[in-house]
């Protein structure tokens, strides 16, 4: 799951994945032929069946735009979330360039795709199975248009890091002035160095002497200039503003997103491997790691503040939940981490609430073991002690249908804290 694959092996990936003798199916997911129509709703199917059902259509910008808008509104995905990437990689990549970046919209279940003057809106979505699902929608105006499942096409970049599991996918890579890439490929999720991070993407926001890879189009793996894309508040000149709803491609935004596919790329491999029967100790791995991450074991250091230039930060930190003391796992910290607290607010997720009974119950049980801790491995030595009663504290208030044990260990905690 490291982000250590080079593009060349990215699509061979996809052909097939074995573990301990077993192989994986195709990438047909986990939940695929009859299981898939029986599937729970996810947000996109629900939308498409409300307009199918006679609902509002969906509205039409004049400009470039299209139904992006009112996708947007109508998945309840804020606009402070785009993302802008210029290197050609996604299933429309002839559209895709430094003038006409894709911009990628998200919340903690949706993700959408927009590049201007392409004929396809990109989606996808988490169902309430865990399964994500991928969806198009033609961007151009018809009586009846509404979003249509599309896994074929999708699922042959999607299912590159795991086969059984198609997941969200971002990586860093080197392009030439026009977007084609070059060179140096990597996935990237939380756990990615700032410096690897963002080749091929737009970056908008402040860092300090902190340098990234993004902004640049160049054949070398490097920017040519050590300032080169770096800080940048503004993309102004860059592309036409009309045609995107925001000018920004904000870096805390970005390191969000990359946190949620990294969450959901782990979680679907626990999805997988419980479904296909594979080894215990495999499946104890599989938690063991998607506990790390949302404990934000190995997560990348901030060497210096960072701040963003979209007002993204502020919104997102403002979501809920929060506790009596107004402490929420969204606060963010942006200091010398992503977040505040060192638990994922994506413990509230769908794709969390949908694990496997036996590999959630595991997975409380580990998170609680090191926030109250119980398990005082080395790792776990650099999370401060009042950090970790406050995140395990949060949950205790916040997180719907916890475990019993997770109750009792709050009544029976310290007093003092």
């Amino acid at each position: 799951m490291r982000p250590v694959a080079a593009l060349a092996a990215f699509l061979a990936v996809s052909a097939g994945s074995m573990e301990a003798g077993r192989p994986f199916p195709a990438a047909g997911g986990v939940m695929s032929g009859a299981r898939a129509a029986e599937a729970p709703v996810d947000p996109v199917a629900a939308l498409a069946a409300e307009l199918e059902s006679g609902g509002t259509p969906l509205a039409f910008a004049p400009s470039a735009k299209g139904y992006t808008p009112d996708l947007l509104r109508r998945l309840k995905i804020d606009d402070d979330t785009q993302v802008l990437v210029f290197s050609k990689t996604s299933l429309q990549q002839n559209f895709i360039g430094p003038g006409t970046p894709r911009a990628i919209y998200f919340n903690d279940t949706v993700s959408l795709g927009y590049i201007p003057g392409a004929p396809l809106i990109e989606m996808w979505a988490v169902g309430r199975d865990g399964a994500m699902r991928f969806y198009t929608l033609k961007n151009t105006q018809a009586a009846g248009a509404r979003p249509e499942a599309d896994a074929d096409k999708c699922k042959i970049c999607h299912a590159g890091l795991h086969p059984a599991a198609p997941g969200p996918l971002m990586m860093s890579v080197s392009t030439r002035p026009d977007g084609i890439v070059s060179q140096y490929s990597l996935f990237t999720d939380g756990r990615t160095p700032i410096a690897e991070r963002w080749g091929g993407w737009y970056v908008t926001g402040r860092h300090g002497d902190m340098r990234h890879r993004g902004n640049v189009a160049a054949d070398a793996a490097a920017p040519a200039s050590p300032q080169a894309g770096q800080n940048l508040m503004s993309l102004a000149g860059r592309f036409d503003p009309a045609r995107y709803p925001r000018q920004t491609s904000d870096i805390v935004a970005l390191m969000t997103l990359e946190h949620e596919t990294g969450f959901l790329n782990l979680a679907g491999d626990i999805q997988a491997r419980v479904a296909f029967h594979s080894a215990l100790a495999t499946i104890d791995k599989a938690v063991d790691d998607l506990a790390d991450y949302m404990l934000g074991i190995d997560g990348a250091v901030l060497s210096a503040p960072v701040e963003g230039a979209s007002g993204f930060a502020e919104r997102f930190a403002a979501q809920g939940p929060k506790d009596g003391n107004g402490r929420g796992l969204r606060d963010v910290d942006l200091r010398s981490r992503l977040f505040r607290y060192p638990l994922s607010y994506m413990i509230y997720s769908t794709a969390f609430d949908a694990l496997p009974a036996e590999a959630k119950d595991k997975l409380y049980h580990r998170l609680a073991d090191v926030l109250t801790g119980k398990d005082r491995s080395a790792k776990y030595l650099s999370l401060p002690a009042e950090d970790r009663a406050a995140a395990f504290d949060i949950v205790a208030a916040t997180k719907p249908g916890l475990p019993a044990f997770w109750r009792r260990e709050v009544s029976q905690a310290d007093p003092a804290r």
